[in-house]
């Protein structure tokens, strides 16, 4: 997949953007929020086809980052 990395960066963020619907939060989420989060991100990347696979794989190899982004 060759996107843009502000492409990239845009679709990284819509799970955060869901975890913050759920959470009640934009930025202040809890420990175990996160916890779940990422615990669900990398379950999901397993099971996914290729295209969201490299999605999420990127989101979780870059954690702090995106979280400092977001």
């Amino acid at each position: 997949m060759n996107l843009d990395p502000a492409d990239m960066r845009t679709l990284q963020f819509g799970p955060f953007w869901v975890l913050s619907a759920l959470a009640g939060t934009y930025n202040r989420f809890e420990s175990y929020e996160l916890v779940a989060f990422w615990d669900t991100v990398v379950a999901v990347a397993l099971r996914a086809p290729l295209p969201a696979r490299a999605i999420l794989t990127s989101m979780a190899a870059d954690r702090s980052g995106l979280l400092l982004d977001f």
